[in-house]
């Protein structure tokens, strides 16, 4: 198994024409540390995912803005860097290899249904976790996810209804699938109704046949030829 994007260079070659001058609009509304392309990620090896994310994007920036080899020095790699990754973990560990472009938040995403998730017996919160409502409208990112990966270990059978009602659509959902609950057409469909499209389907070692990762990526009405 594992989460594979749609187009990484598309993803960043866009966002770094809009980051151009004459065209920072995002960045003189947020601040220069909020950038107008986001990548959530919670579970599954997050460190890994968002590490490989970064490398590539900084070395897609360096062939884009320094050909022939040329020398980037002088640039700041988090400057250079079109896209933020976030990683949710919600146990509190440190990252001990941090770098440019990368975030680390201790806690992770719940259901809105499950407000009971993350407190111990006698209803003291022993795991931190936010809906991602709350989590977008904390950190201002709303409209700038372009993708939001996640294995929550069974909680994505309800954390898909979060996804599909904020009020800005999240171009990419990277999401792994546990069992067959009586609810998965559900949630296919739903996926569907909303503009997502499965781009890929892959088995997770080790899971039995019970555990798959899927993406999605969101598209316009008129690929559909629905009537808006």
């Amino acid at each position: 198994g594992g989460k594979w994007i749609c187009d990484p260079t598309r993803i960043l070659t866009l966002a770094d024409e809009t980051a151009k001058p004459g065209r920072r609009h995002l960045r003189q509304l947020y601040g220069p540390s909020q950038k107008e392309c986001i990548i959530y990620v919670s579970g599954g090896r997050e460190m890994e995912f968002a590490h490989r994310f970064l490398d590539y994007s900084l070395s897609r920036m360096m062939e884009l803005h320094f050909p022939n080899g040329t020398s980037g020095e002088g640039f700041a790699v988090g400057d250079l860097l079109p896209c933020e990754v976030h990683v949710f973990i919600p146990h509190g560990q440190e990252i001990l290899d941090a770098r440019d472009g990368l975030f680390l938040h201790h806690w992770g995403f719940r259901p809105s249904v499950k407000e009971s998730m993350g407190l111990a017996t006698n209803h003291t919160t022993s795991i931190a976790f936010k809906t991602l409502d709350e989590t977008i409208t904390e950190l201002k990112h709303s409209g700038r996810i372009s993708v939001l990966a996640v294995d929550c270990e069974d909680c994505e059978w309800n954390l898909y209804r979060d996804i599909l009602s904020l009020d800005e659509p999240i171009r990419q959902v990277l999401m792994q699938m546990h069992g067959t609950p009586f609810m998965a057409n559900e949630l296919f469909l739903h996926m569907q109704e909303a503009g997502y499209v499965i781009f890929q389907r892959e088995a997770e070692r080790g899971g039995g046949g019970e555990v798959y990762d899927y993406s999605w990526l969101n598209l316009a009405p008129s690929f559909f030829n629905w009537k808006v």
